[in-house]
């Protein structure tokens, strides 16, 4: 029998017939990479450390997940570390490339529960629970592990009502006792000390100084394990503080016995606002370096000002954010993140890295030419590329946003002269979450259709919630509602039983502020007649410090 013949063209036809094939699949395959993931263990229940990092990530299509809200701290209750544990386990295999866990919420409760000498009267019994689990974690993954420790803030628990009968005494004792350490031959001092000891009763004086020595000691053990090879990253940050303290002290002496394990161990000013910049250092395959980002100050003489809560003026938290983000990434040709893989491949490696300009708003006294000046600078300043990403960081006032300035800029006009803004809780908490914010906003812009698009959506639902949050709510409703409270004869530090009754209250003055203002609605138009409002309102905690924004939908 005969064989047929096959012409030899036909075998070229076929080759590349297959070569096509292949390449179209590897542009499918690469069209899309897989979105790189962080287990988030959070900090505490706040939205501010569970929705806002989720949120922020999103953006440059990174996953996060976090446990169950049951599983988490609930304002005075604590959460629980077998639970967490158990939750942690379930998900060794999850394929998730960062795990970044606070041990203030695995093995203290929760932020607040942290500042609780009680927490750590079995230290070293969670301590060794954490140190099991890191030894039986799966050595053949490739995940990444970031533990965060805050340290216990210059104040007292104000929830420990001993201890919070003395909040003035406290810290100035704190103070003093670190200023004296500096300069031991100070009579003065020792003198101011001695007489301020006197009006402290013994028991709460030990109370208070044993939490910052098991502070230290949780600190030792945890940068231990990093020596060891048990964790591939330790984060301390150093909450509310002052530029002296206790709580700054044991922060340098911690800092100090981590100095020879550099670009592992960090030290950082601040508390919320640090974990979307710890996702955004694993996760964010940006190029280029330090050099992208500049601080600029809308009011001059302001860079050496220790604003409150902050024991280092913002030039220098900037710079030490700033240093976290690219620490490892010196020598790098491309700007890749220390770990590879799919994380950079989504956030768009090799593209140019775009300047990032953030100004900072200090001042609530400035004159109207003053407040004009600033306005200028920031829709058209001569020394900023045309291409530059623009961040606006509002630090002018505690806990939300100075309206003379945003109000002069218009509120309806805020993001078409800025990226990203902020202006809730410290001056550093602003400061983070805007250059967070422009990173997973620059990486966004490396992304393929149609997740490009979906991360426009995002930014905007971000703008959004940031704005509604820092000026609707901080500034505008908030007193409003404390002072619907008092009149109705409730507290609005802790609602209790009234606690839903309150938030039916939020619902409506939200409602009301926002109004004149649909296109902070979603879709940019107030809902129609029998539709539900877009937004729920409500306090994620029974007091009136922050609120939680959901869409209704």
């Amino acid at each position: 029998m005969r064989k047929a013949k096959i012409n030899p063209f036909m075998y070229v036809f076929l080759l590349a017939g297959v070569l096509l094939l292949c390449l179209w699949a590897g542009r499918l395959t690469t069209a899309a990479p897989a979105a790189p993931g962080v287990i988030l263990l959070p900090l505490d229940s706040r939205p501010v450390n569970t929705d806002l990092p989720r949120q922020l990530a999103a953006i440059a299509g990174v996953n996060v997940i976090l446990p169950e809200q049951e599983l988490l701290d609930q304002f005075l209750t604590p959460s629980q570390p077998e639970p967490l544990f158990q939750w942690l386990r379930e998900r060794e295999k999850s394929g998730r490339e960062v795990a970044v866990l606070h041990v203030n919420q695995l093995l203290f409760g929760s932020l607040l529960h942290s500042r609780e000498q009680a927490q750590y009267e079995t230290a070293n019994e969670k301590l060794r629970s954490l140190h099991d689990y890191l030894l039986e974690r799966d050595w053949t993954s490739e995940r990444k592990i970031v533990l965060v420790y805050i340290l216990p803030r210059l104040l007292p628990s104000q929830y420990d009502a001993e201890m919070w009968a003395y909040e003035k005494e406290l810290p100035a004792f704190s103070q003093l006792k670190h200023r004296l350490s500096l300069t031991p031959g100070d009579g003065a001092l020792a003198a101011e000390l001695a007489a301020l000891t006197e009006l402290i009763p013994p028991a709460i004086l030990q109370r208070y100084e044993n939490l910052y020595t098991q502070a230290y000691n949780t600190g030792v053990s945890l940068l231990e394990w990093l020596y060891q090879g048990l964790i591939d990253e330790i984060v301390i940050g150093l909450d509310d503080s002052s530029e002296y303290g206790l709580n700054v002290q044991t922060f340098q002496e911690l800092k100090t016995a981590a100095s020879y394990k550099e670009g592992q161990a960090f030290f950082l000013h601040g508390a919320d606002e640090l974990t979307p910049l710890i996702i955004a250092r694993h996760c964010l395959g940006y190029g280029g370096d330090p050099e992208t980002f500049t601080l600029a100050f809308l009011s001059p003489d302001q860079e050496d000002i220790i604003f409150p809560y902050e024991s280092i003026p913002l030039r220098a938290n900037f710079q030490e954010k700033l240093d976290y983000l690219f620490a490892g990434f010196a020598g790098r040709a491309d700007g890749a993140p220390i770990a590879d893989g799919a994380a950079t491949a989504q956030a768009g490696v090799g593209r140019a890295a775009r300047p990032k300009w953030i100004y900072l708003h200090t001042r609530q006294d400035l004159s109207q030419e003053e407040q004009d000046a600033a306005v200028w600078r920031l829709e058209a300043d001569s020394g900023r590329p045309a291409h530059a990403l623009v961040g606006l960081a509002d630090v002018a006032k505690v806990n939300g946003t100075w309206p003379p300035l945003l109000e002069r800029i218009g509120v309806e006009r805020l993001y078409q002269v800025v990226d990203a803004y902020a202006g809730w809780n410290t001056a550093g908490n602003s400061l983070g979450s805007v250059m967070a914010h422009l990173l997973f906003w620059e990486a966004a812009g490396g992304l393929p259709e149609p997740v490009a698009r979906q991360a426009a959506e995002l930014q905007g639902d971000y703008q959004r919630l940031r704005l509604i949050d820092d000026y609707f709510f901080q500034s505008l409703v908030k007193q409003q509602l404390i002072d619907w409270t008092i009149a109705r004869g409730f507290p609005y530090l802790t609602f209790g039983s009234r606690w839903m009754e309150a938030n039916d209250q939020l619902q409506s003055l939200m409602a009301a502020a926002l109004a004149p203002w649909p296109q902070m609605l979603p879709g940019g138009r107030a809902p129609r007649a029998g539709e539900p409002y877009p937004y729920r309102f409500r306090f994620p905690w029974p007091r009136s410090f922050e609120i939680w924004i959901q869409r209704a939908n």
